[in-house]
């Protein structure tokens, strides 16, 4: 968003600058997506309690799905009535998906620096990895809508299912294969790594 609005306020077509803007304005987002993305949930998912989230589980569930959807869809709304932007309901419902996904990076490293209890702060990082996983499928969902793929609102929601449920599925798979494989590595750091970059990337392609 920051790179959109510099690159309208820029009058300068054949500067420097606007070109750079240009190049990062057109860069592949699956490409940033696949880059990015993997490290990033891995990093949370690897640094939360095992214990606390299976002990939370419910809850988890109860704050990342009905509240990822009601935020999203609340959003949405406002994009609708209160801002006099035009866009529909599809297109509100994307934004509201994009808007509606939480970050709780500096929020986590704050309460790691006044030491409160390990069980809040994976609450929160748990709930947020879930909330951003919903609030994807949602916009994966909404994405294709927009790009003419027309599904009926049966289909669009046995999509988005598939999708959350397929994650699971996949992402417990990959972690048993992960499993199976440094259990076989005894004291090499490098190849532990490599096992962790290829499950990483793996289950996300």
């Amino acid at each position: 968003m920051l790179v959109a609005e510099l690159w309208h306020l820029d009058d300068g077509s054949d500067s420097e600058f606007h070109q750079s803007l240009g190049d990062w304005i057109n860069i592949n987002p699956d490409l940033l997506a696949t880059v990015l993305l993997p490290l990033l949930i891995f990093a949370s998912a690897f640094s939360s309690s095992v214990h606390v989230m299976q002990a939370e589980l419910w809850q988890f569930l109860w704050l990342a799905l009905p509240m990822a959807l009601g935020g999203a869809m609340l959003s949405a709304l406002f994009l609708q009535h209160a801002l006099p932007l035009g866009f529909d309901w599809t297109t509100s419902l994307l934004l509201g998906a994009i808007v509606s996904a939480t970050d709780p990076i500096a929020v986590v490293a704050v309460l790691r620096e006044l030491g409160v209890s390990e069980k809040l702060g994976t609450l929160i990082e748990g709930e947020s990895l879930m909330n951003d996983g919903s609030a994807y499928v949602i916009f994966t969902v909404m994405l294709q809508e927009l790009q003419g793929k027309e599904r009926s609102s049966g289909l669009m929601v046995a999509h988005g299912l598939r999708l959350a449920c397929g994650g699971v599925v996949l992402g417990m798979a990959m972690g048993a294969l992960a499993c199976v494989a440094l259990g076989r590595v005894v004291n090499d750091t490098l190849t532990e790594i490599c096992i962790f970059l290829v499950v990483t990337y793996g289950a996300w392609l």
